[in-house]
């Protein structure tokens, strides 16, 4: 462990690069569309005709932004009437939620296929000695790398070398990711 001042943590210091980081995040959240959108008119089964554009489609139903700005509440999908609902499917963004009541079109009957008939091979028997199976090696070399991963980032952020590494190995993947997340000790 270094006791370089300059890479402390709290008491107001921050690191340029979280600064820079967090930024490029919250950038590219408010620019990325979170949901599909789509505008026109839309005729529920009673009649009632809605006019404004999806909001918020998910399989439970979609909110519409009505002409004045207002939101809805939430509408099924089942309360809309076919045209509708054949709107929304022949919308690629709309689609994957309307699906689910949509049921596929009928196909002309395929004719009969005649059963195919298998022979079954006697496999051979296991000779009891040879090399560890595959997976296991890739399991004991991901938990190895892991508990190296796990070692780094406690080095780094100051926390008991052994543990993080002990905890990574057990839990490969996983723990080294939480770590990353942790808070780092102050100095």
């Amino acid at each position: 462990m270094s006791s370089d001042p300059g890479l402390c943590v709290g008491k107001g210091k921050e690191l340029p690069q979280m600064k820079t980081l967090s930024c490029v995040i919250l950038i590219l959240l408010c620019c990325c569309p979170s949901s599909w959108s789509m505008e026109g008119r839309f005729t529920l089964k009673d009649g009632t005709v809605i006019v404004g554009e999806t909001v918020e489609p998910s399989l439970r139903g979609v909110v519409f932004r009505l002409e004045d700005g207002r939101l809805t509440r939430r509408y099924v999908w089942t309360l809309f009437d076919e045209a509708t609902v054949d709107l929304f499917h022949a919308d690629e963004g709309m689609r994957p939620y309307v699906e689910v009541i949509k049921p596929p079109p009928v196909m002309a009957e395929k004719p009969v296929a005649m059963p195919i008939v298998v022979d079954t091979v006697p496999t051979p028997a296991r000779s009891g000695r040879g090399v560890l199976p595959g997976g296991w090696i890739l399991f004991v070399i991901v938990a190895l790398a892991s508990a190296w991963a796990g070692r780094v980032i406690a080095e780094y952020k100051r926390y008991s070398r052994n543990l993080c590494s002990l905890v990574s190995g057990i839990v490969p993947l996983l723990a080294p990711l939480v770590l990353v997340f942790l808070p780092m000790k102050r100095c």
